[in-house]
């Protein structure tokens, strides 16, 4: 299970800290004596009422703008000070124990945004190298433990990370983040800030950032407790499969790229960070699982049909026992892929059974998958429709519940008579979050995206071959702008 802290305010005394040395930052600014105004505010001005004090006092300036100053100049002066300041007294503790019951720690923390709308370079490097360097040296300094640490600019994108880590909670002091987190448990760390505000988000829950209320709630929340024991693979089996995964990607990819010549629709729904992922594909071509590679960067494990692993399937040549049926094998074994059994191979069962438990344990250590649900390849689709019957639905039960986000990805071959440069269409379409899903759900949503997908991608591949029989520019295209912009939608 995955947790996200935020760090300012929820682990920090930032609140104590701003009420110690603002006055005297104020008093040296100013030449003016600020008291506390509002207990209950949010930053430096608001706290110590820095706009009322101002125009009583005739301050030449511009006002407005010297308040939305005020706090960036404060912490800018402040900030390394800050991080020699004490954590609040549990956080050590209750860290610890989250870890050892086997829960991922994540902090994800606003540090990250601009603190001028136009930065020169010394700024960008401050906010980009140095803050986070002094963020990792604070928790190591307090001996915090954790997973992964983010940076971001803004709420939308604290929110957003928490999906894609497939977090179960989020303990934090900021309102916004905390109204809008949804398919998750928003645990609202008391602050004067937050005290008084009453949530619309039903879901959230207030608590003191202590050990016994921390162990109390979770104990109450009922979640089963995920444990990180590799048992059935090994560490350096992992280590081996995704090195050689990284080293082959980064020497095949041009030559996969140059030769095929993809298009490639929803690159940005491919996540940058490693994690529960599971790529659903349709699948039309031996050379599916290639042209996929070339841009999945994170390792990635491919199901792949058991007699891959037996010499006696061939992804690069002629059919029959020959060198390219061996070099499968060296391949689908050393890039880590999982092996499936049709009803005919020996002990079948057993050995999906062994498949999907591993699957399960990958993605239990934030590795992904891939998979092809049809089973085999549709060579027929204008008989067959754009997906065949699916041989098992187990996939998307591994994934629900949020154990997994589902990453759908649709692709089709262009005919070797077309006279048009692109080989291939392949798209990768906005991910399902599985929180709160039952399996048919899954399968529906998966389906349904893949088979809109696809009928759009034959109208791209249509005018691509009108487009060349014209000998125009396909970038001219409006009708391939709007296909592609509704496969993305």
């Amino acid at each position: 299970m995955n947790i996200i802290f935020d760090i300012d305010d929820t682990i920090t005394k930032e609140t104590e800290f701003m009420m110690k040395y603002a006055p005297k930052y104020l008093k040296s600014k100013y030449n003016l004596d600020f008291k506390v105004i509002n207990p209950n505010g949010y930053d430096v001005a608001e706290v110590f009422g820095v706009e009322k004090i101002l125009k009583d006092n005739n301050y030449p300036g511009n006002i407005e703008e010297e308040v939305k100053k005020i706090n960036s100049s404060f912490w800018n002066k402040y900030f390394l000070k800050y991080m020699f300041y004490p954590l609040k007294p549990d956080t050590k503790r209750i860290i610890d124990n989250l870890i050892n019951k086997g829960y991922k720690i994540n902090f994800v923390s606003l540090r990250g945004k601009k603190t001028y709308e136009t930065e020169n370079i010394k700024q960008k490097f401050v906010r980009k190298k140095i803050v986070p360097f002094l963020t990792k040296m604070q928790l190591k300094f307090n001996g915090i433990k954790y997973n992964k640490l983010f940076l971001v600019e803004t709420n939308e994108h604290k929110n957003k990370l928490a999906k894609e880590l497939n977090a179960e909670m989020i303990f934090d002091d900021n309102i916004d983040v905390l109204e809008n987190s949804n398919n998750i448990i928003p645990i609202c760390v008391e602050t004067p800030h937050n005290k008084l505000v009453e949530f619309k988000n039903e879901k959230v829950i207030k608590i003191p950032f202590t050990f016994s209320e921390i162990n109390d709630l979770l104990e109450n929340c009922g979640k089963k407790i995920k444990t990180n024991k590799i048992k059935r693979i090994k560490f350096y089996e992992k280590a081996f499969t995704e090195n050689t995964y990284v080293l082959l990607r980064t020497f095949s990819k041009k030559k996969i790229i140059s030769k095929l010549k993809p298009l490639v629709i929803g690159q940005e729904n491919i996540p940058s960070m490693k994690g529960p992922n599971i790529y659903v594909s349709n699948h039309r071509n031996i050379k599916d699982p290639i042209i996929t590679i070339a841009f999945l960067k994170n390792p990635t494990h491919f199901a792949a049909l058991k007699r891959m692993f037996d010499n006696n399937e061939n992804m690069f040549g002629k059919v029959g026992k020959n060198i390219g049926t061996y070099a499968t094998t060296i391949f689908v074994k050393s890039m880590g892929c999982l092996p499936i059994a049709r009803p005919t191979d020996e002990n079948y069962r057993t050995i999906n059974i062994s498949t999907f438990a591993k699957i399960k344990e990958y993605l239990s250590m934030d590795s992904s998958v891939a998979i092809y649900p049809e089973g085999t390849i549709n060579r027929k689709p204008d008989e067959n429709g754009n997906i065949l019957p699916l041989k098992s639905d187990q996939i998307f039960k591994l994934s629900k519940d949020g154990n997994a986000i589902i990453r759908p990805v649709a692709i089709i071959w262009v005919p070797k008579e077309a006279k048009i440069e692109n080989r291939v269409l392949i798209a990768f379409l906005k991910p399902i979050y599985t929180k709160g899903l039952t399996t048919e759900e899954i399968s529906y949503l998966w389906k349904n995206s893949v088979d809109k997908a696809i009928d759009a991608m034959n109208k791209i591949m249509e005018e691509l071959i009108k487009i060349s029989n014209l000998n125009a520019k396909q970038e001219d295209s409006q009708e391939i702008k709007q296909l592609i912009k509704k496969i993305n939608e």
